[in-house]
C-alpha cells in the first residue's frame, strides 16, 4: 500500500495553503466579474447585453403639462425696452426729490 495513484490518476496532495489560495483566487475572480457587470450597466460597454436600448424621447417643455395642486400664479408682464426706460426715469425723478425734501427737512431742524 504504497502512495500509487489508482488507474493511471496522477494525484497530487493538496494542502491547506493550496486550498485557501484557491478560495481567494475564486473570490477575486467573483467580485472581478461582479464588478465588470455593474460598470456594464453605468454606461456605454462594448457588449450589447449590458448595455440595453434607450429609445429616444423628445424634449417637452415644462408648460406643457399642467401644474397639478398649485395655482395657476398671475405674474405681469415682461416691460418693454420704452416701459422700462420710463420708469427708470419716473424712479430717478422720486429719488430726487425725496433727497431734496429730505435736505429741506434737515435745514428746517437747525
Amino acid at each position: 500500500m504504497g502512495m500509487r495513484p489508482e488507474r493511471g490518476a496522477l494525484r497530487l496532495p493538496v494542502t491547506h495553503k493550496d486550498a485557501s489560495r484557491a478560495v481567494r483566487l475564486g473570490l477575486r475572480a467573483a467580485v472581478l466579474a461582479a464588478a465588470l457587470a455593474l460598470a456594464g450597466c453605468a454606461g456605454d460597454s462594448p457588449l450589447a447585453f449590458l448595455n440595453p436600448h434607450v429609445p429616444d424621447v423628445p424634449k417637452v417643455e415644462p408648460t406643457a403639462y399642467p401644474t397639478l395642486g398649485a395655482p395657476d400664479v398671475k405674474r405681469m408682464p415682461v416691460l418693454t425696452p420704452d416701459a422700462q426706460a420710463k420708469l427708470q426715469k419716473d424712479l430717478e425723478t422720486l429719488s430726487k426729490d425725496n433727497g431734496k425734501s429730505l435736505e429741506q427737512a434737515i435745514e428746517k431742524g437747525t
